[in-house]
């Protein structure tokens, strides 16, 4: 259900902005391709601490600019896993998916080469714990948060690093840092 809300979400957002103008050398549409490093903190289960897991990743993203300072993002986050020791014994953590939906925020510099943003939005994402006697799956929805820069090598590619808050809940937070590139089109 929650996958039909984000994915309808998304394909409005595209929608509403077919018509709007591009930036003076760029298209209104960019796509793009990132490597990223995901912490995840859970509290304590049954007074037990739990270690802080840290993952390694990639994903994609699909944006559309609807004027010069705001846009739209739809991020897909793509599997990662980590296994740390949990009262002796080895837990796997993995992240099936992390599919987020964004507005964004755009602060432009240098002509239009540097762009600060902010993020403000949507993640539902998939995951399970397994090992020493646990076996979990579950997802969760929540509001999501980041900022990021782009440097624009030319008017239609760039080099992008952004911190994203994924899900910050009352007993655990995700949170991932993207390195990457964007290409306009």
């Amino acid at each position: 259900m929650m996958i039909r809300t984000i994915s309808a979400i998304a394909l409005s957002m595209s929608l509403l902005g077919m018509n709007s103008t591009a930036f003076a050398a760029q298209g209104a549409n960019y796509f793009g391709i990132y490597g990223s490093y995901s912490g995840f903190r859970q509290d304590a289960v049954g007074g037990v601490s739990v270690p802080k897991y840290g993952m390694w990743g990639g994903g994609l993203k699909y944006g559309r600019d609807f004027t010069r300072h705001f846009a739209g993002e739809v991020h897909l986050l793509f599997p990662s896993s980590d296994t740390n020791d949990f009262s002796g014994s080895p837990v796997s953590l993995d992240v099936n998916y992390a599919l987020s939906v964004f507005a964004r925020g755009n602060l432009l510099f240098d002509n239009d080469r540097v762009q600060l943003y902010g993020l403000l939005g949507l993640t539902h994402a998939k995951g399970s714990a397994s090992g020493s006697g646990i076996a979990l799956n579950g997802r969760k929805t929540g509001v999501s948060y980041g900022v990021g820069v782009e440097l624009y090598g030319n008017a239609s590619t760039a080099v992008n690093l952004e911190w994203i808050q994924l899900l910050k809940k009352s007993d655990f937070d995700y949170q991932t840092i993207n390195l990457g590139f964007v290409h306009h089109f």
